[in-house]
């Protein structure tokens, strides 16, 4: 049923459509069929069938890529059905329901202008016109029973169904597919192109919402600029390839280290800030102390680039947010602490 098709500007979505109608209608049909075989009344149980074998058909054509025929024959299929129906057994037993479902299809169905659209529901309400007075003028009616009655309703209001299940279905994946698409923009326009992490304007939101939330919870929040000691000389060294590199594999070392502790940016060049958002309960004195941690292991940590081994070092200031300062005064008191650290030897923490 939900099978690929092979042509070129026909959609899946409306093949599986038309498969399911079909489905319903060739059902629809065999139990019409036979409930008129049952009640003595054979040749309207023929029609039923044929309906029924139509139906087959038309499903058939979605796997030899006639889509657009197909749907085409289901149109005249449920106009048939409608027409005979009605004017057999006359409005009462529901047949120019049938009509229906050829408006509901046309008007979610993206193929069709909507000239096109209200030409044709205009055509379908002149011809409801004329069933509903052929059927109240006529005094010869036929009396098929309460089945086809309940028949005909169950058959109307399942087409029903499956059409705005399709469709529904349709339009969930539409928006969950510009959902992913929308937030593989944020990303790429949030995050720094070299190392994947958050950019400034990125991190600087997450600081300005993280701010609103200090004010009302009164949690601990740190900032902490990190800059790499003798990164020219990296450069200088080995190359911008391998500056890049180094780059890449401390913005992945912050990453990981700051994951459940809040977040890792690239400030800028070879320097990036670290956001404390404190929500286990830590204060700075505890972001010192696992930000010394992270120092030491990083002093000893070879960066391995094409066979070339480089080691290095980073200083960090680290501040702790207090609302008297605000965001702007909290960074930039971290960053007179990196360059307190600079000017101190590096390889430091400073708070």
């Amino acid at each position: 049923m939900e099978r690929e098709i092979a042509a070129e500007g026909e959609t899946k979505s409306t093949a599986v459509l038309i498969r399911y109608l079909c489905l319903d209608l060739f059902i629809y049909g065999i139990v019409a069929g036979i409930s008129r075989f049952v009640i003595g009344d054979p040749a309207p149980g023929l029609s039923q069938i044929g309906f029924a074998v139509v139906a087959a058909i038309v499903f058939y054509m979605t796997y030899r890529d006639c889509i657009d025929q197909a749907l085409m024959m289901l149109y005249i299929c449920f106009a048939a059905i409608a027409l005979w129906g009605t004017l057999l057994y006359h409005w009462e037993y529901g047949y120019q329901n049938f009509l229906y479902i050829i408006i509901l299809i046309l008007f979610f169905n993206n193929t069709y202008s909507m000239k096109c659209k209200v030409l044709v529901s205009l055509g379908i309400a002149v011809v409801l016109a004329f069933f509903a007075a052929f059927s109240f003028a006529s005094t010869d009616r036929r009396d098929p029973g309460p089945v086809t009655f309940w028949l005909n309703l169950v058959a109307f209001v399942s087409l029903v169904m499956i059409v705005g299940i399709a469709y529904s279905r349709k339009s969930v994946e539409s928006e969950y597919k510009l959902y992913q698409y929308n937030k593989k923009l944020q990303k790429m326009a949030g995050s720094d192109p070299l190392t994947g992490l958050m950019n400034r304007r990125n991190i600087m939101e997450v600081m300005y919402d993280l701010e609103k939330r200090y004010k009302q919870k009164q949690l601990s929040l740190s900032f902490a600029i990190a800059d790499i000691d003798f990164f020219k000389k990296v450069n200088d060294t080995y190359g911008h390839d391998a500056g890049d590199f180094v780059l890449k594999e401390i913005a992945r070392l912050l990453e990981e280290f700051m994951e459940a502790k809040g977040y890792a940016s690239r400030w800028g060049g070879e320097e990036f800030l670290l956001v404390f958002r404190g929500f286990g309960g830590e204060n700075a004195d505890d972001v010192f102390r696992l930000l010394d941690d992270f120092r030491g292991k990083l002093s000893k940590h070879v960066f391995v680039f094409k066979e070339m081994e480089i080691t290095l070092t980073m200083t960090f200031g680290l501040e702790e947010f207090s609302i008297s300062q605000g965001i702007e005064g909290t960074i930039k008191n971290a960053d007179e602490k990196l360059y307190l650290g600079k000017e101190h030897g590096r390889n430091q923490v400073v708070y």
